[in-house]
């Protein structure tokens, strides 16, 4: 972590942003791989014979979890659009009419993107650049950020205007070199300033104890130094845990203890999820609060991933699975 006085809470401009440039190279990268396969299969000839077995098989999931209720995710290469489409052209029976060129979801996310917020008069990227640029300018890391966040856009646009040649001439290798090349770097970039981001600790901070902050360059404390409390040895003290002792949770970097064992360190979404339900204690959160405390709409399956990938996180990680349950780690 920097020494800078700066500190980053979950919900800051900053962290907004370095989230807002983790995920659009991720979502660009699958969206375009999607149009790849659309694009294969639904301009296939004759009959279009996988696009009719994958529809087929999307009918008899949604008949069985009718019966059964019991959810039974289906990847879906298409959109529902395309999917209409596919239907009528199979009801008409015309073999001739059913090749036709499918949506472009990498097209439509670009468009999402670049759109212009009424509120603010600003796309996302511009919102979460100009307020992150203000954070550190209230904070006085403006000379080192500002470069930073100034390159950060530089390779994001250099991304969007890639991928927007790419959505539309999906077979142009130059273009896809270009894109893999920015999303490379806009990694980069969002590593380096993740290390100028800090989730909150679990506990409230005072208005005086923001102001030590700020001034002194050291993490707030309430009180003086006589006052703190005392420690026996140099580890690393966890900003939050559960009741049992059974989770200790670190900074980002350092590597979480679950039932006295020491597991890899958490990724940036891995983190959030952990940390929402922590915080939650034993009521734990419901799917849609742990999206929204969490700041990931697909919270649920990085939980049940990291549960499934490791015993000793399944055994304290409750995934109740039925609606209206409530998630938690005990």
């Amino acid at each position: 972590m920097s020494d800078s006085p700066f500190r980053a809470d979950g919900i800051s401009p900053l962290t907004q942003y370095v989230q807002f440039l983790i995920k659009v190279p991720e979502q660009l990268v699958r969206l375009l791989e999607r149009d790849v396969e659309a694009l294969r299969i639904l301009s296939a000839w004759p009959s279009l014979p996988e696009a009719n077995q994958q529809t087929d098989r999307w009918h008899a999931n949604q008949r069985r979890a009718k019966r059964t209720g019991k959810i039974i995710p289906t990847p879906r290469i298409w959109t529902r659009r395309d999917k209409r489409l596919l239907d009528n052209k199979r009801k008409q029976a015309e073999a001739k009419s059913a090749f036709f060129w499918p949506e472009r979801r990498a097209d439509r996310y670009l468009n999402y993107l670049s759109r212009v917020h009424p509120r603010y008069d600003l796309s996302p990227h511009d919102y979460w650049f100009r307020q992150a640029v203000e954070e550190a300018r209230r904070d006085g890391t403006a000379a080192v950020l500002c470069l930073k966040l100034e390159y950060a856009k530089t390779t994001y646009e250099r991304l969007v205007t890639a991928a927007r040649h790419l959505s539309h001439d999906l077979e142009c290798k130059t273009k896809r070199s270009e894109v893999g090349f920015a999303c490379s770097e806009l990694n980069k970039t969002s590593s380096d300033l993740m290390n100028w981001t800090k989730p909150a600790a679990a506990r409230l901070v005072s208005e005086s104890d923001i102001n030590a902050t700020v001034e002194a360059g050291n993490p707030a404390q309430a009180g003086d130094e006589s006052e703190a409390p005392p420690t026996d040895s140099d580890d690393p003290i966890p900003i939050v845990k559960t009741d049992s002792g059974s989770v200790l949770l670190f900074d980002p970097h350092d590597r979480p203890i679950v039932n006295g064992t020491e597991k890899p360190t958490l990724t940036y979404a891995q983190y959030n999820v952990v940390m929402a339900l922590l915080k939650a204690g034993d009521k734990g959160l419901t799917k849609d609060a742990l999206d929204r405390n969490s700041g990931h709409t697909d919270a649920r399956k990085i939980l049940g991933r990291l549960a499934n990938k490791d015993n000793d996180w399944k055994a304290v990680i409750l995934l109740p699975g039925i609606t209206g349950k409530r998630y938690r780690i005990t």
